[in-house]
């Protein structure tokens, strides 16, 4: 997980976008698509982008759907009925 910048200034509660996407586990192009639908808050500083962290984490665990796990095969019946 990335350092989360703990300071008092104007990058308070915000992360690199970069970094932000990579401990959310989504890819980059996510908040850059959400940003530009004005869905995400964001800061542009120093030629990066900063999300807000907890407006930010927020949107993506009520958009982003994780796949369902793979389902298991059916296991084969272990009773077998002798009919002698």
């Amino acid at each position: 997980m990335s350092k989360i910048r703990e300071s008092t200034g104007p990058l308070e509660g915000f992360q690199p976008e970069s970094e932000w996407a990579k401990d959310m586990g989504v890819n980059q192009r996510t908040p850059a698509r959400y940003r530009k639908l004005g869905l995400l808050e964001y800061l542009e500083w120093g030629g990066r982008i900063w999300i807000n962290k907890a407006s930010g984490d927020e949107l993506i665990r009520s958009r982003v759907r994780r796949r369902n796990p793979a389902r298991r095969r059916p296991q084969p019946n272990s009773t077998e009925i002798n009919a002698s």
